[in-house]
């Protein structure tokens, strides 16, 4: 028996055994005696670096020393206790040269070498770095004595690798050290080898790339020469040679670029077979690498590629067919595609032939079918690679590919071509593409899905278009945007639109998993653009997803979700037309069953589908079967306990709105499973994670039936959740009860109840706050709802309406908060409960004790209260006499603003004129007062008494005023009209007042646009009187667009208008785009009226002919239209292209405008059209932000030259502002295709005006030049990240070196690289 076994266990003999056992016998021994362990005592001393030890185990034979070594010198070099110098500098460069020599053989001991030298070289002295570096350039391609034949290649490449990483970690200061080394490497360009003149030409691209605008002239002449002369190698070589010599195209001088270019396209023209591929390549890759230089050659370089596709076709039938002939065209096709990426302006002349010449190369199949009209090539059962169905032999796929490149390119770069690839690919005698979508060559295949997806895209038009809703009536976000209408050139697709459903049906069987998935995407996408039009093919789609759901050998993970989002997008479209429901319920219990698969995508998109069926329940054949159906499977979902946050957020709102609107039916069916349900919300709303969602779909089930305890239970867990710090909490806890009050209020006793409101008030939660005035108003929307129920009202005036009062009287006061407090206090003074006097008295105490801008809020209250309290006339003509002696004080004029404004808000709930006529005649009186402020409160006041129902008096009073056209009392009227006005639009939830009856008959409505347009002409010499008529005119327009909108026009395009009249015309026009436009449908569609004299107007009157205030006007209302109706600018194809061009012109300082005063010892310049330019750059800032939705105008006129122009002409604008704001927008239009071009062209202005901006000094302030400085440097770095091809620009270069002083200089690169790199990982 073992020592171990004669002890008990744990024993403090066995320890002892344990310890002879295992050689830790301090540690034992100290534990037994229960001394306190030092680490620091046993553990090993830390190594420390020292160079003699390096230097032997450098030496050492074996080569796990010399890697260490190596490792902790790299270690060494990165920490502090290194110095700037190193000791012993000349033995250390031995030591790495020795690892670069043919005496070191070991690839680890190699790679951690490579990795080390640019650590080194922050810490060598420049004659030791031209050392190593002329040893690197040297290995790459000279034959070392020493070295065998099989060693030579290892050193190559680690020589090759070390000189690549060198070239991309080296900071610019030591770039005189590489620019040295080219002069090593330049010889290797001579090699008899070709596998080394490809090494050292790799080499060079990485180095040019980094440093070639500071390698002497010279030098890249002769790397050109030589590479002009490999093209004529082999095949890698001649790759490598086109490619080198492209990247000495972005740096070398213009003549010698010209050069380049006069020899590739003489090779076009005169050579065929090999040596012609060895050009195309040429011309492809310098379009690629300095597109910008190239872009004016290419109009050349095309028609000689369009003649040789010509000349192939021509060929006999072996010829045409053989490989070299495809790997022609497809190179041809590349060149294409890429001068279409880069130089897209300047190949627009020449597209329709591009697109020819790909419409008949994107069929060429020969070796599969001659007519070009390939069927359905089904793939072996186990082919999912890209390269499935190919041949050795068949080469004509990546011609084919090409084409497809070729035209989806088009369609990104060119949102204008789509008309010319309808046209091509979509005719209706020969639809080409539909033909297509059965192309036997995945990659092929995939890419034609690409095109119709663009061709899609481009075709909605879904710019104003509202969302389409989902059952819990949210935006569904993403491709559930539906078009309200196509463009007409995509008119053929809508025609062809049955037989492109069945053949990606037909596709969607495909044995590949990415063709399938493919399909099943673009179906999903037609479905949403052509909507109920495909009803003929619903039925087929159907089964496709049926079958897909139901057969077990296409339960993939990434091919259910899909065909799940194509199901919903069935249901929805199935919801808009009842005809149609009925052949979609067989999907809903496949999409119950996908709820119990394991992949939480799969079930997340198919309680989606649940959710959308909820609204067709209603209308289905059997609807208890289903809804119990949709019910089990959602419980399973809630109640499971692997399920992940997303699954069950999904499933508690679909359950929600199953409950919402199935309750009757589920308590029949299913009452004590719903009881099971509500237990499992309840505890889902106790959870953090899940609190949210939770609370959200109690706002649904509480529209149904809920058990008395199950109320008070919700109430009191979310009254809790409103001490939570988390909004979304607060927020949700307050919309769900608000949603619970109307229906089960009367459930709960009044303690609950007192204890929400006093939680509202509790100086904790602080919900009745000005710190956050849109939980303010939710907290008083509950309020509102806790006053109907019966008996309440008492409590709420003692524990709310003080903090309310309160509130209402801060100048914070506005909007929904208002209302929200004034609908509260009317019930409370409706109720009967609470005296009005409780409510009134310390309301009319607030007022006075404010400043007279804060009394709107209290004036609101007040006129709730007094129109709710009609039981007793006498009080409410008491409270309506004590506001007219308010009104009346001439001593007071906060007291005269009080009782104004309280008088107007009493007129907007009664008839001022059955309670007392004083009210009225003091209004009117007030308009005549010598206080400013007292005519401005009277003015706003018979404005919202003029807008109720009750003051149709009122409002023809105001029109008898503004007819008898008294100057005194002009401004007066105005301004009530247009109260009056607004108020009678309504607030932006769309609730509109009654409209006056001067504004619905068509005969008054005309004459008051004509007195209005009169009262502008009177108030000429004021802009800012002149702005109110303008504004009723919009207001009117909003009121009764069918006619008023085209009087306005009419009077804005009209020659002989004034400019007072043109301008309140343009005015009008833009505060009808930026109004609301939810009013009822009977007072005709203002959008459908607008867009048809927007644009004409605005293009007539923007000149630089016309006055200032014209053309601010005409700006203003372009860029409401820009912004809020981008749709408008695309209806009138000569006034866009009239507007652009004047807008363009509007971008430059206009001289006529600008004087300088003398101020004695300096001059100063005043430029009165500053205004009219900013508005312009606004305009743009604006676009930028929607270039990338298409269509675009800019897209479609092609102005991107002009506008680049005019923006970069703004970094040297004379205004700091426009500076800022030009600065901003570059970036966003380099981000865009068509932009980045035109930035790259304009490179040396770009940055000489970053340059100015960036080192100029305002000593009055400097905080503000300082910003501008470092937004200057941060645009000039995102540039470079968005243009590479202008990172070595010679402009961007002497930025840097004059900038790098700056001690922000580094905090804006840093920033610019951050910024680049999240709007990267965004887009």
């Amino acid at each position: 028996m073992s020592v171990c076994e004669q002890s008990p266990p744990w024993s403090t003999e066995h320890f002892k055994t344990l310890s002879f056992i295992f050689p830790v016998p301090s540690l034992v021994s100290r534990a037994l005696n229960g001394l306190k362990y030092k680490p620091s005592e046993h553990m090993p001393p830390k190594s420390v670096f020292t160079w003699p030890s390096y230097f032997t185990r450098m030496n050492d034979v074996d080569p796990d020393h010399r890697q260490m070594a190596l490792f902790d010198l790299s270690r060494f070099l990165q920490s502090t206790e290194c110095p700037s110098l190193l000791p012993d500098e000349d033995k250390v460069v031995e030591t790495i040269k020795k690892c670069f020599g043919p005496s070191e053989h070991n690839s680890e001991v190699h790679s951690h070498s490579v990795k080390i030298l640019p650590l080194l070289f922050s810490k060598l002295q420049s004659r030791s770095r031209d050392g190593v570096l002329a040893l690197l350039a040297k290995n790459v391609w000279d034959t070392i004595p020493t070295a065998t034949k099989e060693d030579l290649p290892a050193i190559r490449d680690n020589a090759s690798m070390a000189l690549k990483t060198l070239t991309d970690a080296i900071p610019d200061t030591q770039r005189e050290n590489m620019i040295i080394m080219t002069a090593s490497l330049l010889p290797g360009l001579k090699s008899a080898e070709a596998k080394i003149r490809c090494e050292v030409d790799e080499v060079f691209i990485e180095v040019i790339r980094r440093f070639g605008t500071f390698l002497p002239a010279a030098h890249l002449e002769e790397i050109q020469r030589v590479s002009v002369q490999d093209l004529n190698g082999d095949t890698n070589l001649r790759k490598r040679a086109a490619a080198l010599l492209a990247t000495v195209c972005m740096f070398t001088v213009d003549a010698k670029f010209a050069e380049v270019v006069e020899i590739t396209v003489q090779g076009l023209s005169r050579e065929t077979g090999d040596r012609l591929r060895r050009y195309i390549l040429l011309c492809t890759s310098i379009a690629r690498a300095a597109g910008a230089r190239f872009a004016g050659s290419v109009q050349r370089v095309i028609p000689l590629l369009l003649k040789e596709l010509g000349r192939l076709n021509g060929l006999d039938d072996e010829a045409k067919e053989s490989h070299e002939a495809n790997e022609t065209r497809e190179q041809i096709l590349q060149a294409f595609e890429c001068f279409v990426m880069r130089c897209p302006n300047f190949v627009t002349g020449l597209l329709p032939e591009m697109l020819a010449a790909s419409a008949s190369l994107i069929k060429w199949d020969p070796n599969y079918c001659d007519d070009g009209d390939a069927g359905d090539f089904d793939l072996e059962e186990d082919a999912d690679d890209a390269d499935a169905g190919l041949d050795d032999d068949d080469s004509s796929w990546k011609v084919r590919k090409a084409a497809a490149r070729l035209v989806k390119q088009t369609l990104l770069t060119h949102g204008n071509a789509l008309r010319l690839v309808v046209d091509q690919f979509f005719n209706l005698s020969n639809p080409l593409l539909v033909s297509r979508l059965n192309e036997r060559i995945e990659t092929v295949r995939l890419e034609i899905f690409e095109i119709l997806r663009r061709v899609v895209e481009l075709s909605c038009v879904v710019s104003d278009a509202p969302p389409v809703q989902d059952a819990l009536g949210d935006f569904v976000g993403g491709s559930f945007r539906v078009a309200t209408d196509i463009r007409p050139e995509a008119n053929s697709l809508v025609q062809l639109q049955d037989q492109l459903v069945r053949t990606l049906i037909h596709s969607a069987n495909h044995k590949s998993q990415k063709i399938k998935i493919a399909s099943i995407a673009m179906l999903h996408d037609l479905f949403m653009l052509l909507g109920n039009s495909l009803n003929n093919s619903l039925g087929e789609c159907v089964k496709l997803v049926l079958e897909h759901l139901v057969n077990p050998k296409f339960a993939h993970p990434h091919l259910r979700p899909d065909v799940l989002r194509l199901c919903r997008c069935l249901v929805v479209v199935a919801r808009r037309d009842s005809a149609t429901a009925v052949i979609v319920e067989p999907l809903l219990a496949p999409a119950c069953k996908c709820m119990e698969d394991r992949f939480f995508k799969t079930v997340v998109a198919a309680v989606k589908v649940g959710l959308e069926f909820v609204a067709l329940l209603r209308t289905s054949k059997d609807a208890d079967a289903s809804t119990l159906l949709l019910f089990r499977a959602l419980s399973a979902r809630l109640s499971a306990v692997d399920a992940d946050l997303e699954t069950k957020k999904s499933a508690m709102d679909a359950m929600a709105v199953l409950i919402r609107y199935h309750d009757a039916r589920l308590r029949k069916i299913a009452g004590a499973e719903l009881n099971q349900s509500f237990e499992a919300l309840l505890r889902l709303l106790q959870s953090d994670a899940t609190r949210v969602a939770a609370a959200r779909a109690f706002a649904h089930v509480c529209r149904g039936e809920m058990t008395p305890q199950l109320v008070a239970d919700v109430a009191r867990e979310l009254t809790l959740l409103l001490h939570r710090a988390d909004r979304a909490v607060r927020e949700a806890a307050l919309r769900t009860l608000i949603a619970i009050m109307p229906a089960h209020g009367k459930a709960l006793d009044g303690t609950v109840l007192r204890g929400i409101a006093l939680e509202l008030v509790n100086e904790a939660t602080q919900l009745l706050s000005d710190k956050e005035l849109f939980v303010a108003a939710l907290s008083l929307q509950l309020c509102a709802s806790i006053a109907r129920v019966p008996g309440q009202a008492v409590m709420l005036k003692e524990v709310v309406s003080a903090r309310a009062i309160q509130l209402v009287a801060t100048p914070f006061a506005q909007g929904a908060l208002i209302r929200e407090a004034s609908e509260l206090f009317r019930l409370m003074a409706a109720r009967g409960d609470v005296a009005a006097s409780d409510l009134l008295d310390p309301l009319l105490a607030a007022g006075q004790s404010v400043n007279a801008s804060s009394v709107g809020g209290v004036a609101c209250l007040v006129g709730a209260v007094i129109g709710a309290d009609r039981a007793d006339a006498k009080r409410q003509l008491r409270y309506v006499d004590q506001l007219v002696t308010l009104a009346r004080s001439t001593s007071n004029v906060q007291h005269a603003a009080l009782g104004l404004a309280c008088l107007g808000e009493v007129g907007r709930n009664v008839n001022l004129d059955s309670i007392t006529p004083k009210a009225t005649e003091t209004l009117r009186a007030a308009l005549g007062a010598t206080a400013e402020e007292v005519k401005v409160f009277a003015a706003i006041a018979i404005g919202r008494a003029a807008a109720s129902e009750s003051g149709a008096s009122i409002f023809a009073g105001i029109l008898r005023d503004l007819a008898a056209g008294r100057p005194e009392q002009r401004y007066s009227t105005l301004r009530a009209l247009r109260e009056a006005l607004t108020a009678a639009v309504g607030d932006a939830h769309g609730s509109a007042q009654a409209i006056p009856e001067g504004i619905r008959d068509p005969v008054a409505r005309g004459g008051l646009i004509q007195q209005l347009f009169a009262a502008a002409d009177a108030v000429k010499d004021d802009e800012t009187q002149g702005d109110i008529p303008a504004e009723c005119l919009g207001r009117i327009a909003q009121l009764e667009p069918s006619d008023s909108v085209a009087a306005i026009a009419a009077v804005v395009l009209q020659s002989g208008s004034s400019e007072a009249r043109v301008a309140a015309g343009l005015g009008a026009l833009r505060c009808g785009l930026s109004g609301s436009t939810s009013l009822q449908s009977s007072r005709g569609p203002l959008d459908d009226v607008l867009k048809l004299h927007v644009l004409k107007c605005v293009s007539a009157r923007l000149h630089r002919d016309q006055p200032l205030r014209v053309r601010r006007q005409a700006l203003h209302c372009l860029l409401s239209a820009v912004y809020s109706r981008p749709v408008f600018l695309l209806t009138d194809a000569a006034a866009r292209t009239t507007t652009l061009a004047n807008w363009l012109s509007e971008l430059e300082v206009d001289k006529r405008f600008v004087t300088e005063v003398d101020l004695g010892p300096f001059k100063h310049k005043v430029d009165k059209s500053l205004e009219v330019r900013k508005l312009a750059f606004e305009v743009f800032a604006t676009l930028a932000e929607s270039l990338s939705r298409p269509p675009s105008i800019l897209e479609l006129h092609g102005q991107y030259g002009a506008v680049a122009a005019g923006l970069v002409g703004g970094l040297s604008d004379p205004d700091p502002d426009i500076i800022q704001s030009a600065t901003n927008t570059i970036v966003k239009f380099a981000r865009f295709h068509g932009g980045a071009t035109e930035v790259a062209n304009l490179a040396p202005r770009v940055f000489d005006a970053l340059k100015v901006t960036a080192m100029a000094k305002d000593p009055q302030e400097p905080e503000r030049a300082a910003e501008a400085s470092k937004l200057a440097i941060a645009t000039a770095f995102r540039l470079t990240i968005i243009v590479p091809e202008v990172s070595r620009h010679p402009k961007f270069i002497e930025l840097c070196e004059a900038t790098k002083v700056l001690p922000h200089f580094d905090a804006a690169r840093r920033s610019a690289t951050a910024e680049s790199a999240a709007a990267n990982v965004a887009s």
